[in-house]
């Protein structure tokens, strides 16, 4: 089979394949209405073959207050069969001058979306809405003069999408129909923060980001979370082209009800196209004896397959192994082989649509009679004939239960599958580009290692210059004779403390010599004579008993009084040295 007839069968028979990014437009007038710019007889079908030259999936057709006609809408559908036309209406929703920034009332274009399977039809959510809301009708501009909440309340309690139209337009009040240059940003952002939108139709897609939750205005004002679409605002078939403006919802059909589910999450909706840049497997045909004649359409976004034991997801994963030819372990061959016959019986087949990343299409078919030979068709239907014994280039692992708990087990099925899971040719380029580094590596190591050493070195060197540097820096002007007079005032108090010490030490062992008196009475006792004579002789040494008694009481003061400024001196030595030292250390360094 061509890779074409397979893709066709592939969408016809392998089921939806799960969400999809749809190419949308919220905003294109219905030709024939007054503002249409392109008046010619072949206007619906000039704008339905360029929406589906564009590959456009939905298209919001619109008018001004009013939603286009069923005989309208299915004209452009026959032009357009490949597109959901969805009716819309771009009403004005008419400003109160005490909440703008000009002192007359004006308007802003907000774009109702209805859903067309709505039983009682899709005009009614805005018929009801201009019953009970205050709306003026009549020549242009009628529109609503309700509260915006209340509209927007209403529009999306009956279903529809209510969004204000091309934001950031950036023009004067009196000639802007955006909301955002009517209103101030504080009245503007408390509307989207009460939810009064579905979402906000941006001009460039530059203003998208700043309702990420995350920013806030020039003010300070904190910008709420918001989901932003991009449409064209065409007036003329050749806008679309031209603007290059639309929106990517991610949903598995193009249908109101999916397209207003993807407007609910951000990461449905994206402003640029979604390429996916990674290989994939995009379907599989399988036709054998246990899955006869069987097609699934594989999601590029499918990461698991859940079922109860006997639904198939093991038949579908051996035979993508199979047709992939993605290795088996030795001790694993005879069993996955006996699945796959089992699966695929003689003479059945595989074959398998895949995208190698970049956009190119490959076929890959292999059947159960010829195992060793896999045929690959490009997209140009060019078929190449490839060995079993050599790997498809297309990177996967498949494994089976045992194979996970190996690869648990084993560093070198942990390499293995690592090695799989991408270009087989790019691997071993980055294999030799690593064991080229090593090697330079090992080469530059003993240079490095030098290169370190001179390098601590020279850190060593600059930090003992910093250090001499912050010296220098304390002695500014006057600091310097300052520091030399404190220098010299410890040196002179620790030399005269220390003679202190000194001189009380010789003054202790000297004091009696010096105080002991030089008087003494050494006569020989005197022969009988006058008692008279005697009693002065003993008054005299009455007096130098006295003055013995005298001497030693003043020389043992005296000695305490020395050992007082001894133990005194000592101690202020001890502080003026220990002071000095903290000087010479943290103020006074050479």
């Amino acid at each position: 089979m061509q890779l074409d007839e397979f893709t066709k069968e592939l969408a016809k028979r392998g089921g939806g394949g799960g969400a999809r990014w749809i190419k949308s437009d919220f905003h294109v007038h219905m030709p024939g209405s007054s503002d249409y710019d392109y008046k010619a007889p072949d206007a619906v079908q000039k704008l339905g073959t360029e929406l589906t030259q564009l590959g456009y999936g939905v298209c919001v057709v619109l008018k001004h207050q009013e939603f286009p006609t069923p005989e309208e809408i299915g004209a452009l559908r026959k032009a357009a069969p490949g597109t959901t036309l969805l009716p819309g209406a771009e009403i004005n929703v008419l400003v109160d001058a005490m909440h703008t920034k000009v002192g007359k009332d004006h308007f802003f274009h907000a774009i109702v979306v209805a859903d067309p399977q709505n039983e009682a039809g899709y005009t009614y959510a805005l018929e009801r809405a201009k019953k009970e809301l205050n709306y003026r009708p009549g020549d242009y501009p009628a529109g609503f003069r309700s509260s915006i909440l209340d509209v927007g309340q209403l529009l999306r309690e009956e279903g529809a999408l209510f969004i204000p139209a091309h934001l950031h337009q950036s023009k004067r009040p009196d000639k802007s129909r955006s909301i955002d240059d009517i209103y101030d940003d504080d009245a503007f952002l408390g509307f989207v923060r009460e939810n009064a939108f579905t979402a906000l139709e941006v001009r460039e897609l530059t203003t998208a980001p700043f309702f990420d939750g995350a920013h806030t205005t020039k003010d300070g004002l904190p910008i709420p979370k918001a989901v932003c679409v991009a449409s064209s605002d065409a007036h003329h078939h050749e806008h679309i082209r031209q603007r290059r403006r639309a929106t990517w919802l991610r949903a598995e059909n193009p249908t109101f009800a999916e397209v207003r589910a993807a407007l609910s999450f951000p990461h449905r909706v994206r402003l640029s196209e979604p390429v996916a840049a990674h290989p994939r497997v995009l379907g599989i045909h399988i036709a054998g004896e246990f899955l006869d004649d069987v097609w699934v359409n594989l999601n590029d976004g499918l990461n698991a397959l859940i079922g109860s034991k006997g639904s198939g997801k093991t038949a579908l994963l051996e035979s993508l192994r199979f047709v992939l030819n993605t290795t088996v372990p030795e001790e694993r061959a005879d069993s996955v082989r006996k699945h796959i016959q089992h699966v695929l019986g003689p003479a059945g087949y595989v074959e398998c649509l895949i995208d190698m990343g970049d956009g190119e299409k490959r076929l890959i078919t292999r059947r159960a009679d010829a195992p060793d030979r896999i045929s690959m068709m490009d997209q140009a239907g060019q078929p190449t004939a490839i060995s079993a014994d050599a790997e498809v280039p297309f990177p996967i692992a498949i494994l089976g239960w045992h194979e996970i708990e190996a690869v648990a087990d084993s560093s070198a099925a942990r390499i293995n599958l690592l090695d799989r899971v991408g270009d087989r040719a790019e691997i071993e380029r980055m294999y030799s580009a690593i064991d080229e580094l090593v090697g330079r590596a090992r080469e530059e190591l003993p240079f490095l290692q030098g290169h370190m050493r001179r390098l601590e070195a020279r850190f060593r060197d600059l930090w003992d210059l910093r250090s001499k540097r912050e010296a220098l820096a304390t002695l500014q002007a006057g600091q310097l004779l300052d520091l030399q007079t404190q220098y010299d005032w410890f040196l002179s108090a620790e030399e005269h403390l220390a003679g202190l010490v000194r001189a009380s030490a010789a003054a202790d062992s000297d004091v009696e010599s010096r105080v002991k008196s030089a008087l003494r009475y050494d006569h020989a006792a005197a022969p009988t004579i006058a008692a008279a004579v005697q009693g002065a002789i003993d008054g005299v040494e009455q007096m130098l008993q006295s003055l013995d008694r005298s001497e030693a009481e003043a020389t043992q003061s005296l000695r305490d009084g020395i050992d007082g400024v001894k133990a005194a001196a000592e101690a202020a030595l001890e502080s003026v040295r220990a002071e000095f030292a903290k000087f010479r250390a943290e103020v006074y360094r050479p």
